[in-house]
């Protein structure tokens, strides 16, 4: 009997167990259906807020993919939800140019789990037009605290940016011509207590530092701008106004508001009452610094040059009384040596052997030979400061008294001229008879071993200048030596069989050179040679 009283206790109280539970159960389903009304409604109006807001309203996953996109989005970016909802990541629209690094950066605040805001990027419109956005955006968390994803909005502020780069770009415009200014004006007003009111347009910035503004508070500030040693021819200039007389443009120094001195170009224009007394002064300013530096360095050149043309005289006149020196010290021997040698010769000749005459003989020629060198050494030295007087000469005329001249080396050769019809040319006619000897006896001499020379002069005209030429058909050079031909005392391998000094072509250089020419040659061995020389055809040029 107790047992079955237990029992039935034990029931009714695990029947009111469970009654409570279940009206736990029914109150948790009440508070969780209260919640999920209350989530539904807010979810709802944030959906009607995203709906409606004239931002570009979205969700993103953990990776960047949308999961949510308001209706705006096809206003900025051209796309319909439904077009980027699970198919689009935030990053594919970013500008190509910059992707990489705009998404490197947004998955950098991602692992953070940070709030950003005003996040600015360019974007790609579905018809390739460039959108720049204003990006804001918060984290999404589960109740473990563990990234979700994402929510945000974008502003399109591509119409803000626009007119901020054209603002921009106008200031950098008005700053650079207000740089490019050299040039400013200014206006003075005077009374007999003196200056009353200064006026200074804006190119003053750049070459003063100062604003017109800083000009009209302080009507001084002008004369306190001029550089202290210039005050003085200012204010005799302003005084020559008073008394009514036209003076010229000045130049003097200025301070600048940061302390630097700057040269100007001061152009005043007085204007008087009625009674002709001062009233005011007009005058354009312009900043002539960068000419004054030019000149003074110009000035500083001269006088180095002065300097170095002074040292160079003396240093002439020197190697002058050298040369006179060389040559008469030199000279005087060697004619004594010819000399004795010709004399012992003639008185002794005929007592000595065929050895001896040969020694004898030896000398006698090494002494000639001495004695032409010095010769050539010295007319070359006298070419760099001979003065040249250039007159119109007749190139055939001087051609043919030079083959007369000459003509002692072709006694007994078989050797054929043929001189081109050739133009007057300008030039010194002692300097260009030298030019033509020297060319001619080279021909003549090295067309030894030819039965029959053939030695033809003749010009052709290239833009601005005659080119002359001498052309044989004798020894030739390698013409790999070319340069060295005109270098003194060089002398080529074929031509060391002949004499000469190696002057010649040297000489013929040095006057072309100073008539405003140049020289130069062609040839092959055994084949002959060519010599050229040009000569300006305006006058002027050889004056």
């Amino acid at each position: 009997m107790k047992d079955q009283e237990k029992s039935k206790e034990q029931l009714l109280y695990e029947l009111k167990q469970m009654g409570q539970r279940i009206a736990q159960m029914e109150e948790s389903e009440t508070r969780r259906k209260a919640v999920e009304t209350a989530l539904q409604e807010s979810e709802q109006r944030f959906r009607q807020v995203a709906e409606t807001s004239g931002e570009f309203i979205w969700e993103v996953d953990v990776n960047g993919l949308y999961t949510y996109a308001n209706p705006v989005v096809e206003e900025i970016l051209g796309y319909k939800p439904e077009e980027i909802i699970g198919k689009k990541y935030f990053y594919d629209f970013f500008n190509p140019d910059i992707r990489d690094t705009l998404k490197k950066a947004a998955f950098e605040v991602f692992a953070v789990k940070a709030v950003f805001r005003n996040f600015v990027n360019p974007n790609v419109h579905k018809n390739d037009s460039t959108v720049i956005l204003e990006t804001s955006g918060l984290p999404v968390m589960d109740k473990q605290g563990n990234l979700i994803g994402y929510r945000g909005s974008d502003r399109n502020i591509t119409a803000r940016k626009k007119a901020e780069e054209i603002l921009r770009v106008s200031e950098e415009r008005y700053k650079s011509m207000v740089n490019a200014v050299t040039a400013y004006t200014y206006s003075v007003n005077l009374a007999q207590a003196g200056s009353i009111s200064t006026k200074h347009s804006m190119g003053c910035i750049p070459i003063t530092g100062y604003n017109p503004e800083d000009y009209e508070s302080d009507p001084y500030l002008w004369y306190n701008m001029i550089y202290p040693d210039d005050k003085m021819m200012i204010e005799n200039t302003i005084k020559e106004i008073i008394a009514g007389r036209k003076v010229p443009p000045i130049e003097h120094r200025l301070i600048r508001r940061d302390g630097i001195v700057v040269w100007v170009r001061n152009t005043l224009v007085p204007y008087y009452d009625l009674f002709g007394r001062l009233i005011r002064y007009d005058g354009l300013i312009e900043d002539i610094t960068e000419r004054k530096i030019a000149e003074d360095k110009i000035q500083k050149l001269n006088e180095e040059l002065e300097k170095k043309v002074m040292e160079l005289m003396e240093a002439n006149k020197e190697l002058e009384a050298f040369n006179r020196s060389v040559s008469h010290d030199l000279q005087t021997p060697l004619t004594l040596i010819g000399g004795f040698t010709s004399r012992y010769l003639k008185i002794y000749g005929d007592k000595l052997n065929t050895d001896e005459i040969d020694m004898v003989s030896i000398i006698q020629t090494n002494a000639q030979k001495m004695e032409r060198l010095i010769k050539d050494l010295l007319a070359f030295s006298r070419l760099g400061r001979q003065e040249i007087k250039p007159v119109k000469i007749e190139l055939r005329d001087i051609i043919t008294t030079v083959l007369d001249e000459l003509n002692p080396l072709s006694e007994g050769r078989m050797i054929k001229f043929d001189i081109k019809s050739l133009p007057s040319v300008y030039g010194d006619k002692g300097l260009i008879k030298q030019v033509l000897v020297n060319l001619l006896s080279n021909a003549i001499k090295f067309t030894q071993s030819r039965d029959v020379a053939v030695i033809e002069v003749g010009y052709r005209v290239e833009k601005d200048e005659n080119i002359y030429y001498v052309k044989d058909n004798g020894i030739g050079f390698d013409f790999q030596k070319t340069d060295d031909l005109f270098s003194p005392f060089y002398r080529l391998t074929e031509a060391k069989e002949f004499e000469g000094t190696g002057i010649g072509l040297s000489i013929v250089q040095r006057i072309i050179n100073r008539h405003g020419g140049r020289v130069w040659a062609e040839g092959k061995i055994n084949e002959g040679a060519v010599f050229y020389f040009s000569l300006p055809i305006n006058r002027s040029a050889n004056s």
